[in-house]
């Protein structure tokens, strides 16, 4: 038969209720911390984010007609204003940090001449990517065009897919030659067209030489996995010109305040 609160029990209840009263246990939740990609530097080499467990370390390697004056990694600082146009919300401020910046090499030819140029940089995971963790910029792009490619673990990411990736362009220098300069986002080819193009899609023919301004960017947030992801860069125009772009990319992170998200007690 069983029996009640034995005696001994019930006055160790009494005792501890009240303290229990003034205990609660607290989950903590993981919080998102932004982490902008770092390099080893030379223009093939390893990359990662730092302290971000989600995103896996990456290769990187910028090939093809470069020109050696403004192509390295990490390369010169560049200005992100007027809040990346949402980026530097998300992210924090994006001003001078490590970025890969590429020059695309002087075609000397004709107008109407093929677009053949062509500096690819090629950044290669070690495992998939998850979806809504990466996010980039690219920038400096005025009297050029950069197509981006991608890869996942079946093959080739579609451009459509890639066209979801799209956020909004704006000017990220508004203060060094006082123009406003957005490039246009050709969603067809999955490319970011300068706003010195005569038309706001790619271009395939060279124009006669274009000035300079600073400095149309848009920027991105991969929202499917992926392993690979490419940049195309070209100049619209013939020799002399040679523009340069960067490319600035950002993880969100999940980090705890305490080890592994454990629950603690605390005091209330």
């Amino acid at each position: 038969m069983e029996k009640g609160m034995q005696p001994k029990s019930r006055w160790l209840l009494i005792f501890l209720l009240p303290i229990l009263a003034f205990l609660s246990v607290q989950t903590v939740q993981a919080q998102n911390t932004p982490v902008f990609a770092e390099y080893d530097g030379g223009l093939s080499n390893d990359g990662r984010f730092t302290g971000c467990t989600e995103l896996p370390e990456f290769t990187y390697s910028v090939t093809g007609d470069f020109a050696p004056g403004d192509t390295d990694v990490p390369g010169d600082p560049q200005v992100i204003d007027n809040n990346g146009g949402g980026f530097e919300a998300i992210f924090g401020p994006a001003d001078n940090v490590p970025n890969i910046e590429v020059e695309v090499a002087g075609f000397f030819g004709s107008v109407g001449d093929p677009i053949t140029n062509t500096v690819v940089t090629t950044i290669t995971f070690d495992g998939p990517v998850p979806p809504n963790r990466l996010a980039f910029i690219i920038a400096d792009v005025e009297q050029d065009q950069v197509t981006i490619c991608a890869q996942d673990e079946c093959g080739d990411v579609p451009v459509s897919t890639i066209g979801t990736w799209f956020q909004t362009a704006f000017d990220a220098d508004a203060v060094q030659d006082g123009n406003v300069n957005v490039p246009s986002w050709d969603a067809a080819t999955g490319t970011l067209v300068g706003e010195l193009s005569s038309a706001p899609v790619m271009q395939t023919e060279y124009v006669a030489t274009l000035g300079d301004n600073e400095a149309g960017a848009a920027w991105f947030m991969v929202n499917t996995p992926i392993t690979q992801l490419t940049f195309k860069s070209q100049a619209l125009g013939l020799a002399p010109d040679d523009p340069s772009q960067h490319f600035i990319l950002a993880a969100m992170c999940n980090t705890c305040p305490v080890p592994n998200c454990a629950e603690i007690t605390i005091i209330d």
